[in-house]
């Protein structure tokens, strides 16, 4: 029978029939087309340990006594542990491999020992692109803000109106009440001398400076920090840096104010102060993980 093990015979002796059998036949790899003509060849005559190869699988089964399995190591990772591209081979406990699906676009791999993996995907933290895209209409609105971070920040390039000279505009949750956002503009308008003014607008905006040149390179940057809180006003910093309106020098512009409001920001509308419909430049919207 198979499994009889291994037989040293000497010069002269006489195999039976049951020997060949046993240390020949049935411990040999087997070679079959296939399970079908290997199941006609065998019936009768199958015992545990029996291994064949199959030609048109090329695989090598061993009869564990009731059918034919795969004889692949079982100290090996198997094939089948992994079901989709970026899958990662982990384990669960000692000689215990085990899957970790691969994670969504962006995150990256930490250690976390509240897992059955000891490991996670999670969103990498630092600044996160939420929105990004280019104006195309008076004003655009980056709407459903996720309020799962810390800060926002939103940075603008080369904005201006070939229509005119014109101003760039905020507004938050679509609110336009006046006097909800109030602050104070340090601003150079020759670009040594600086003033300092404070107010209140139904905007939050440029104060002073025009555009209307593709090549003025104009800059702004937004900020709000703890944008997500809902029992406090939000504190609002901007920069600007853009032409005169005689695209002579560079005016840099400091905004550092107030949207008296306690809700969270999850609209932020910009747009042309003066509804100038060709308003043009590109915008990303970050948030801070």
């Amino acid at each position: 029978m198979a499994g009889a093990g291994y037989k040293l015979f000497n010069t002269g002796d006489v195999l039976t029939a049951a020997q060949v059998n046993t240390y020949l036949m049935e411990q040999t790899v087997m070679v079959f087309a296939d399970a079908a003509a290997r199941t006609t060849a065998l019936t009768g005559v199958v015992s545990e340990g029996m291994i064949s190869y199959l030609k048109d699988t090329n695989a090598v089964e061993v009869y564990n006594g009731s059918a034919w399995v795969a004889s692949d190591d079982p100290n090996a990772i198997q094939n089948t542990i992994v079901d989709a591209k970026g899958d990662l081979i982990t384990a669960t406990a000692a000689d215990t491999p085990a899957r970790l699906a691969v994670g969504s676009n962006g995150e990256t791999l930490v250690a976390d020992s509240s897992t059955s993996t000891g490991l996670k995907w999670d969103t990498p933290t630092g600044w996160v692109t939420l929105a990004s895209g280019s104006f195309t209409a008076i004003s655009t609105s980056l709407s459903s803000i996720p309020t799962t971070y810390k800060n926002l920040r939103l940075i603008i390039r080369d904005y201006y109106s070939t229509t005119a000279d014109d101003l760039l505009y905020f507004r938050f949750n679509n609110v336009s009440t006046a006097g909800v956002y109030t602050g104070n503009v340090i601003y150079n308008s020759a670009s040594t001398t600086f003033a300092s003014v404070s107010g209140a607008w139904t905007l939050v905006w440029s104060p002073n400076l025009y555009f209307n040149n593709s090549n003025e390179a104009n800059y702004c940057q937004l900020d709000l920090p703890d944008y997500a809180s809902t029992i406090t006003n939000k504190r609002i910093q901007a920069f600007y840096s853009q032409k005169d309106a005689g695209n002579t020098f560079i005016q840099n512009v400091t905004y550092d104010g107030t949207w008296q409001d306690t809700s969270a920001v999850t609209t932020i509308l910009i747009g042309s102060y003066n509804g100038y419909a060709n308003f043009t430049g590109s915008y990303v919207l970050l948030g801070e993980k």
